[in-house]
C-alpha cells in the first residue's frame, strides 16, 4: 500500500506540473499502415531476489512499413496489494509522456520494418515495498508495468511523434491489460 500511495503522490505532482506547464490536451491521430509501428510483443517480469524487487523486460517488433527512428522510452514498474484505479493509471501516462517530451536527448536508434527482438528493461521504483514484493512473489499481489515509447518515421510531419503505450498488471503471474492504455497514435 505505501508503494501505491507514493506512486500516486508522485504521479499527482507530475500531472499538476504538466497541466500548469503544457496547459492543453494534444490531439492524437491514428497511424497509417505506411508508418512505423512498434508493437510490444512480450512483457517479461524478472524477479531479482538479490535486491528484493521485480523489473520488467519489454520485447519490441516494428510491424509498420517505415523505419522507427529515435525511439526513446519511459516506464514504471511497481508492486501493490490493491488494484489501481483508472485515474491513477492515467496520471502515470501523463507523467511518462511529460518526461519524454521534456527530455531533449536525441536517440540514434533506428528499428527497421520487420525487425524483431529489440528489447529494453524498466527497473522497479525505488520505494518498492518488501511486503508487496513478497506478496507478488507468493502470488497474492499485483505487479504493474507501464511504458510509453516515443519515436518518429520519415512519413509523419515535422514536430510530430508516434507514441506506443503499454500498461499491464499481473496477478498470480497472469497478465491483464489496463483499460485504455494499450495503443499507438501520432501526436506532437
Amino acid at each position: 500500500m505505501p508503494v501505491s500511495l507514493a506512486l500516486v503522490a508522485w504521479a499527482a505532482v507530475a500531472f499538476n506540473w504538466y497541466i500548469l506547464r503544457a496547459g492543453r490536451q494534444e490531439p492524437t491521430i491514428p497511424i497509417s499502415s505506411d508508418d512505423a509501428r512498434l508493437d510490444i510483443t512480450k512483457i517479461e517480469p524478472v524477479v531479482d531476489d538479490e535486491v528484493k524487487a521485480v523489473l520488467v523486460n519489454y520485447v519490441l517488433s516494428n510491424n509498420g512499413r517505415a523505419s522507427a527512428i529515435g525511439m526513446r522510452h519511459q516506464g514504471v514498474v511497481g508492486t501493490a496489494t490493491v488494484v489501481m484505479s483508472p485515474s491513477d493509471i492515467d496520471a502515470f501516462f501523463v507523467t511518462l509522456k511529460a518526461q519524454l517530451i521534456a527530455d531533449k536527448t536525441e536517440s540514434t536508434v533506428e528499428i527497421q520494418p520487420g525487425q524483431t527482438g529489440v528489447w529494453f528493461t524498466i527497473p522497479p521504483v525505488r520505494t518498492q515495498n518488501l511486503d508487496n514484493y513478497t506478496s507478488y512473489k507468493e502470488g497474492r499481489g499485483f505487479l504493474y508495468a507501464a511504458a510509453v515509447l516515443r519515436y518518429r518515421d520519415r512519413i509523419i510531419g515535422e514536430g510530430r511523434h508516434i507514441y506506443t503505450e503499454s500498461c499491464v498488471y499481473l496477478v498470480n503471474k497472469i497478465q491483464h491489460f489496463c483499460e485504455g492504455h494499450n495503443q499507438t497514435y501520432i501526436a506532437e
